[in-house]
């Protein structure tokens, strides 16, 4: 583990110029090692830093309101979700579990990184664009599922409405953002 240890902290201080700290995660009742640094960088600039780091089967996502850079090997996106006990920000204990299971069913047909996790948010890339089914798929599970937690996405999305018509139902002008923008994001305020 220490190995492992110096190869990711040794990793981040050469991409990102920052020293990493060990960190205890909880991952189904049991303690997960990470790895924590403070940052200053936005999604965009973690998107790619987030594929590289998942090639070699370490989870790298923004973290505490997107002032934490989290590093944990040996985990997937649903572990994520839950470690970051995300949708429980003015929630139930639990919601995450809810969360968990949507972001499932996305996951099982289109997959993705995850960019942001934590109570408040989650922020997902795709790799690829979306097939047409994908993507409407995926837009009927985040507005039937996760409606709630839409919002900061819908100014975006409604944007797509002046170029769909005003008659476009919301799913599928969703549908047209995650085949356009390939990502989503989730926040519970």
């Amino acid at each position: 583990m220490a190995r492992q240890s110096e190869s990711i902290d040794a990793t981040i201080r050469a991409t990102l110029g920052v020293a990493t700290r060990p960190a205890d995660f909880t991952l189904a009742g049991r303690k997960v090692t990470g790895y924590c640094a403070p940052t200053s960088l936005d999604e965009t600039a973690v998107e790619p830093l987030t594929r590289d780091f998942a090639r070699h089967g370490v989870r790298l996502y923004l973290a505490d309101g997107g002032r934490a850079l989290v590093a944990i090997p040996g985990v997937d996106v649903l572990d994520v979700v839950e470690i970051a006990r995300v949708g429980t920000h003015d929630a139930r204990a639990d919601g995450w579990r809810e969360v968990q299971g949507s972001v499932g069913r996305i996951a099982s047909q289109a997959p993705f990184d995850i960019v942001f996790a934590d109570e408040a948010g989650l922020g997902c890339v795709f790799g690829d664009v979306l097939s047409v089914a994908a993507a409407r798929s995926t837009a009927d599970i985040l507005v039937d599922e996760l409606g709630g937690a839409l919002e900061m996405m819908m100014d975006d999305v409604m944007s797509l409405e002046d170029e769909a018509g005003d008659d476009t139902e919301l799913a599928a002008m969703f549908a047209s953002y995650l085949r356009s923008r390939r990502r989503f994001r989730l926040w519970w305020d």
